[in-house]
């Protein structure tokens, strides 16, 4: 909510909140865990911090590819939003890679 409202300051504080409620309560591979990085990750992304962002969403990444099974929607809108970080930043073909990677895995 805060963040689609541009209040990237109060969004920030609830989802750095949640992260550590989340992070004391679950293994740091819980899903949960991937979704609050995520979730902070588009704040800074929203607000220009790419730096913040991309290692947000690489650790989110990180953890949705270490479960098992098929990748989750969850794990398509966070490789979405970073490949979106990388074209943004001029990293066009590491954001191509990192889509075709996705690609890979939904396959099997």
């Amino acid at each position: 909510f805060y963040t689609n409202e541009r209040r990237y300051t109060e969004a920030e504080k609830i989802h750095l909140r949640a992260l550590a409620i989340r992070e004391k309560a679950s293994p740091r591979t819980h899903s949960d865990i991937a979704q609050s990085k995520c979730n902070l990750a588009v704040v800074y992304h929203s607000r220009g911090d790419y730096a913040k962002a991309s290692e947000l969403y690489r650790a989110s990444l990180k953890i949705w590819e270490e479960a098992a099974g098929k990748p989750s929607e969850d794990y398509e809108i966070v490789v979405s939003n970073y490949a979106d970080l990388l074209r943004s930043v001029g990293q066009v073909r590491k954001a191509h890679q990192l889509e075709v990677h996705a690609r890979k895995r939904r396959a099997g």
